[in-house]
């Protein structure tokens, strides 16, 4: 009987050691993989041209931002855009300005929210009788259409865009691509578009 008690507790004891010996080398190879494993690599620049057109309304611009976190940015712009209400009015602007931006995701394919402003060259035209033959005038400007009204000079405009880009050739330097809708105003007309942009992202 003690021969038996001493060779269980000789057993019992030799169990844990032998479970630290076999899980020592398993701890450290996952500590080493976990070390080896290479960074996320994040979008820390892009630079894109956007081009597109709305019912009654076009846009263009040139955009280079750059991101201070995984969500959050800011960017510099040129821009031009318009929109014309036929026979009535017509509103174009060319300028430049800056923008803050909002993304979804740092690592891939995200949303893509940005709001801004700067300052344009306005042109605007409004015809106040609308379509109108002046059959009556002889040139002189006593016919009986209204003349056209012309302005231009410095002014504000505003923008806010909101698209999904996609980017391929991540993890490395890649592409970046998709729709932007946009909405812009530099005086009573807004330009509403659908955009297409495609640039390059830069990735640290």
């Amino acid at each position: 009987m003690t021969l038996a008690m001493l060779l269980a507790v000789t057993v019992a004891s030799a169990v844990p050691v032998a479970t630290g010996v076999r899980d020592a080398p398993r701890d450290e190879g996952a500590a080493a993989a976990a070390h080896s494993a290479p960074p996320t690599k994040r979008i820390s620049t892009s630079g894109r041209v956007e081009a597109g057109v709305g019912l009654i309304s076009a846009h263009a611009d040139l955009e280079l931002e750059r991101w201070f976190s995984d969500w959050f940015g800011g960017g510099v712009q040129a821009t031009a855009f318009g929109a014309s209400l036929p026979f009535r009015r017509s509103e174009s602007a060319y300028g430049g300005g800056v923008y803050i931006a909002l993304r979804g995701s740092a690592t891939g394919n995200t949303p893509l929210l940005t709001l801004g402003g700067g300052i344009a060259e306005v042109r605007s035209t409004e015809s106040p009788d609308g379509f109108c033959i002046d059959v009556w005038s002889d040139g002189s400007g006593d016919g009986t259409c209204e003349p056209v009204r012309t302005a231009e000079g410095l002014g504000a405009y505003f923008g806010v865009g909101l698209g999904w880009l996609f980017h391929p050739g991540l993890p490395k330097n890649a592409l970046e691509l998709g729709p932007v809708l946009r909405l812009d105003i530099a005086s009573e007309l807004p330009a509403i578009t659908l955009n297409f942009a495609l640039g390059a992202a830069y990735v640290l």
